[in-house]
């Protein structure tokens, strides 16, 4: 996208007598594209895409964009120091989908290099913010080739028409009839949950040996993408999940509030207006008091479907490389 804006821009400003070069800066897993003046000036276009820069930026050479082509550029050096090296020997992870950064809190906290996905910076000013790298980029757009030097691959596609379907509302069932009947395109319906494994397959094929990814939903995507490898509370996974899994162990409340009774770690909160994760007015369907749209509504949508810290820190040490070389497999066993 940022070369479809930059070389454009690059035409129209010569228009004016305004002389620049067009830099590609490798950052890895993706490369963006700016525009240098003749005094070093950097315009980027599209700086909005990378978490916490302008729209547009004018200046200097952004230090978090230094930072990101020394990381890279320092993979696979053999002269490379030994402070790059470390960093070099962290495993990859990709978060696609990555809202607020569940899984990937329990990636870090396993010593992985995280990079995000998001089609936007859930930042509702509340102060929360994804702990990563996080690019901007609609996941549909995404190929898995990119992905080639990832040990680990997350994801966890909206579910909102999942969870809405799932209830037993005249509405629902009337939509997820239309579904069955054809009347609706299912593949739409399940367009990014298909997306997750077709960037597997490319990562696969990129990398020539297995890459393993783990996907989150709801309980009531199973009739349209096909049953749940296993569950972690109301959290049910496809793809590569482990045989065991941590136990949702619960516990009893702060009893110095009004007790409901427990809380378990694999389900999830209910948000201010008391809905749970699987009532649809908690993904901002409709709700009293606030709008889908406002930033209260959203923040507590994001809120509660944060993947819970003791099943992603799991996920991340079981697939955790242990040594230096790559987890091997048969690439072409890939199944939901």
């Amino acid at each position: 996208m940022c070369d479809a804006v930059c070389y454009p821009l690059q035409s129209y400003l010569s228009l004016l007598g305004v002389e620049t070069e067009c830099v590609e800066l490798d950052f890895g897993l993706t490369n963006h594209f700016v525009l240098r003046l003749r005094n070093g000036t950097i315009i980027d276009p599209t700086a909005s895409q990378f978490h916490g820069m302008p729209n547009v930026y004018i200046g200097p050479m952004p230090e978090i964009y230094k930072e990101w082509q020394e990381d890279f550029a320092s993979i696979g050096r053999a002269t490379a120091r030994g402070k790059a090296r470390r960093k070099v020997n962290r495993p990859l992870a990709i978060d696609l989908f990555c809202g607020l950064g569940g899984w990937t809190e329990g990636l870090l906290a396993e010593g992985y290099r995280v990079i995000g996905f998001d089609i936007e910076a859930h930042d509702y000013g509340d102060g929360k913010r994804y702990p990563a790298q996080l690019v901007i980029q609609d996941v549909l757009t995404i190929h898995g080739a990119q992905f080639k030097d990832a040990a680990l691959i997350v994801a966890s596609p909206p579910c909102q028409e999942f969870s809405y379907m799932a209830m037993p509302w005249s509405r629902a069932k009337a939509i997820a009839a239309e579904y069955r009947s054809g009347k609706r395109d299912v593949k739409k319906l399940t367009a990014l949950f298909d997306a997750c494994f077709r960037i597997q397959r490319e990562a696969i094929e990129a990398a020539g040996h297995f890459i393993p990814m783990v996907v989150e939903n709801v309980r009531g995507a199973q009739p349209w993408v096909g049953k749940a490898r296993g569950n972690f509370g109301s959290y049910y996974l496809w793809g590569d999940v482990p045989a065991l899994m941590p136990i949702t162990m619960k516990r009893k409340t702060d009893h110095s509030w009004p007790v409901e009774g427990f809380k378990s770690q694999g389900i999830k909160d209910k948000d201010s207006d008391g809905y749970t994760r699987i009532h649809p007015n908690a993904f901002g369907w409709k709700a009293p008091r606030t709008t889908s749209k406002s930033n209260a509504r959203k923040a507590a949508s994001a809120q509660i479907a944060r993947i819970p810290f003791p099943l992603a820190r799991w996920i991340a040490h079981v697939w955790k490389p242990r040594d230096d070389t790559r987890r091997r497999g048969r690439a072409g066993e890939i199944e939901r």
